[in-house]
């Protein structure tokens, strides 16, 4: 199971690197913070809280929906 686990983190961080360009070390901070909701997130008492800011144009939204599309979220 952990390794399925590790498998999805990385193919995650792979894949949204994949798409946008000259955000990477935004896309490693925002996967380190998901990943123990994604691990447990049944375990969890409270919810992960994560704040995007940047200028317009630099890609928060898109990253967001990405990363909702590969975790199948509405």
């Amino acid at each position: 199971m952990k390794e399925k686990i590790a498998k999805d983190i990385l193919s995650l961080e792979r894949n949204l690197r994949n798409n946008l360009f000259g955000i990477d070390s935004t896309i490693s901070q925002i996967v380190e913070k998901i990943k123990p909701w994604y691990i447990a997130n049944e375990s969890l008492k409270r919810p992960q809280i994560i704040n995007l800011w940047g200028l317009s144009g630099c890609g928060k939204t898109t990253l967001v929906r990405l990363l909702a599309k590969y975790l199948k979220m509405p």
